[in-house]
């Protein structure tokens, strides 16, 4: 049976790693390699237990990071950090401003999770650097509205909590094709609005 705690390490671990970097200045000038057709180029790693974190290269890193399927696939070794094992990919950037201020801003991925134990934790979570109150959760998947985050330097991760458990067993995550895309609003061009107000203008008349 796996022993209780608290899931405010697994994300004390993020807030550590969002430090480093914003100490660093690292930022991407846009969001790179969604899809990992490019190994983990553009992403950051972390791995930790109760003893620290460490940032590491996900592309050095196998025991932990893999990319062989074409999908970024992360390994917790429980059995290798000897308690909790807490495995991430961060990447920050700058997300693109709105071409029109009536436009919204879309992002959306696709995951899959194994999971020996109900306790063990997914993450992912988009924040802005400098605003840690400024997130959005993004674990139940799917697509999610960021407008808010237009223009802004933020922070995407991705990662997973394995409670030590008696037999060692590893929890992974997938996570692929990560978008962020635009959704132009279009606007009536005049003429189309002087006919819509003329129909309107004559419905009017008919019922008068």
């Amino acid at each position: 049976m796996k022993q209780k705690f608290s899931r405010k390490y697994f994300f004390n671990v993020m807030l550590v790693i969002t430090g480093l970097l914003l100490s660093n200045g690292s930022s991407a000038a846009t969001f790179t390699n969604g899809d990992f057709s490019s190994g983990f180029n553009g992403w950051g790693g972390a791995v930790g237990s109760s003893s620290g974190i460490n940032i590491v290269d996900p592309n050095t890193n196998p025991s932990n990071f893999n990319i062989s399927s074409g999908a970024a696939l992360l390994t917790s070794n429980t059995s290798l950090f000897g308690g909790n094992s807490v495995v991430n990919i961060f990447q920050t950037f700058v997300v693109q401003s709105l071409l029109s201020p009536s436009n919204t801003l879309l992002l959306g991925f696709d995951f899959t999770k194994s999971f020996d134990d109900i306790t063990d934790v997914f993450l992912a979570q988009i924040v802005e650097s400098g605003n840690l109150s400024h997130a959005i959760d993004l674990s139940s998947g799917g697509s999610f509205d960021i407008t808010s985050f237009a223009g802004k330097n933020v922070e995407l991760r991705f990662g997973l909590e394995n409670v030590a458990s008696p037999d060692g067993s590893n929890d992974s995550l997938t996570i692929d094709n990560i978008f962020i895309s635009q959704n132009q609003v279009s606007v009536p061009e005049p003429t189309t609005i002087l006919l819509i107000g003329a129909g309107l203008m004559a419905m009017r008349r008919k019922f008068i």
